[in-house]
């Protein structure tokens, strides 16, 4: 990055990019070749953190590997900072993000249907799993995904979802067949660099208006029950319900990475 001055002399502040993720679709890109992440982590030293990532924050664009990234002043985005050790040097690793496309509460709660990237980190897959492997199997990873996704879902619909996580993970499965769902690699308007190795899952872009939204939730929850009809009892019990037991219930896993 080069800060140009008043007095005519210029300075270079350097910084290695860890990766970034930008959807476009989702938020704008910008000019043709210039690069506007939704979230983007960076490593600078100690002593060159602050300059650089206050003239990032400034608007004033950064180059690497032929690709020029900026972040507009106006653009929202959330700054944070960690201090680690690279060998024996003190570093600061930045990351900035989006809060509207990556918070499990919706930055505008009253606009319709849903808009958000979804990018669970491998740490909590591997934890969550770890407690529905008993009832899930191999699918226990998926389950946890699906139990995020469908929280994502149910903050951004006025219908009411099952609270089952048997239908959290068909919800979740069945998205990723729907054209308003992206993934990352297979779609020109979602894209990034070295995501996996700063410890993503499967990213998704997610953007539907309400209209379909709702439309999928009523099918996807009459598939359900039909199939839980199928599967159960036709005699109904003393107790009046028809279905059989629900699976776990969603509010045993921990969704406080995805809060802010």
């Amino acid at each position: 990055m080069r800060e140009d001055r008043k007095d005519g002399k210029s300075r270079v502040f350097e910084a290695e990019l860890l990766a970034y993720l930008a959807a476009p679709e989702l938020w704008q890109l910008g000019a043709a070749r210039t690069i506007r992440p939704a979230w983007i982590a960076y490593l600078t030293s100690e002593g060159a953190a602050r300059a650089f990532t206050s003239n990032f924050r400034r608007g004033l664009k950064a180059t690497a590997d032929l690709q020029t990234y900026e972040i507009p002043r106006t653009a929202g985005h959330r700054w944070l900072t960690t201090r680690v050790r690279a060998g024996d040097v003190e570093a600061v690793v930045t990351t900035a993000y989006l809060p509207e496309l990556f918070h499990l509460e919706p930055t505008f709660p009253d606009r319709p249907g849903a808009r958000f990237l979804f990018a669970p980190p491998r740490w909590w897959l591997a934890a969550q799993a770890e407690e529905l492997a008993e009832d899930f199997g191999d699918d226990a990873a998926g389950a946890a995904a699906g139990a995020l996704f469908a929280a994502y879902l149910d903050r951004r619909t006025h219908l009411p979802l099952v609270n089952d996580l048997r239908f959290h993970l068909q919800l979740y499965r069945a998205a990723q067949e729907e054209p308003w769902l992206s993934r990352l690699g297979e779609d020109p308007d979602l894209f990034g660099d070295g995501l996996e190795a700063v410890g993503f899952d499967d990213v998704l872009a997610v953007d539907v208006g309400a209209r379909d939204l709702n439309r999928f939730i009523r099918r996807q929850t009459a598939i359900f029950h039909q199939q839980e009809i199928q599967n159960g009892t036709h005699r109904i019990p003393a107790d009046r319900r028809l279905l059989p037991d629900p699976g776990h219930a969603p509010e045993q896993l921990c969704f406080d990475f995805a809060l802010a």
